[in-house]
């Protein structure tokens, strides 16, 4: 017992002073202003959330700016005390251990949670509820130039559906805004609907999300639950 119990005292020592460091230098910017922290730093975050695609870490929702101030007002200080009542033996070592852990594991449960509210893959969507239009032939993009003519409909995001040889299709996404990028939302929806993908350049539409099989209501709810497209401004096309 006492070797398990060293073992896990050198695990939270180590752990805690992980957290200690990581977010006053690290998670806390996403909350503070950049001229607060030194340039490697702020080139760290970058990168970091460049080439993990890191959307909380990105595009900084809500949500997760204040999970970042509890972390700041509540797991750093106790991470600190946790180091030093460990390493010093200190009797309250062990609750201040357990208070950290609790706050660690619902941060963690929240952020998946949060992200996404409810899966989209288990959330009913029902024709009625969404403006779906029937183009009069197969070409997704075909009614594009039709549409996108008229005053303010740049602003909508166009998801349609191409069928390919024989039973298989192909779902495009196009009109989502500029500042967004499409390698990150792209990445997410081939994780969260475990289907092939790429983003594709056409010389009229831009950038083109391009999904294998019919992803329509999928994307729909992704986009809107994700908080990238209000739902009236999606519009579904379908045969």
């Amino acid at each position: 017992m006492g070797f398990i119990s060293g073992l896990v005292n050198v695990v939270v020592v180590l752990f805690s002073g992980v957290v200690a460091v990581a977010v006053p230098l690290i998670d806390a910017q996403i909350c503070l202003p950049g001229w607060l922290y030194p340039a490697p730093l702020v080139e760290l975050k970058r990168w970091y959330g460049e080439v993990f695609g890191d959307y909380l870490v990105t595009e900084k929702p809500h949500f997760f700016t204040g999970l970042v101030w509890v972390e700041i007002a509540f797991l750093w200080p106790l991470s600190v005390a946790n180091v030093y009542g460990i390493l010093a033996r200190r009797p309250w070592a062990s609750t201040t251990s357990l208070m950290a852990g609790v706050s660690t594991a619902t941060s963690m449960l929240s952020k998946p949670a949060n992200r996404f509210r409810q899966s989209p893959s288990i959330v009913p969507v029902f024709m009625s509820d969404l403006n779906v239009q029937i183009p009069t032939t197969f070409d997704p993009f075909a009614d594009a130039n039709a549409e996108d003519s008229g005053a303010g409909t740049k602003d909508y995001v166009h998801i349609r559906i191409q069928q390919r040889n024989g039973r298989k299709s192909l779902t495009t996404v196009q009109g989502l805004k500029k500042e967004f990028s499409y390698n990150k939302i792209l990445k997410d929806l081939k994780k969260e609907f475990c289907c092939n993908g790429t983003v594709v350049q056409d010389p009229e539409l831009g950038q083109v999300i391009q999904l294998q099989g019919d992803q329509r209501k999928n994307v729909s709810s992704f986009l809107v639950q994700a908080g990238i497209v209000k739902k009236e401004h999606i519009k579904i096309h379908g045969f």
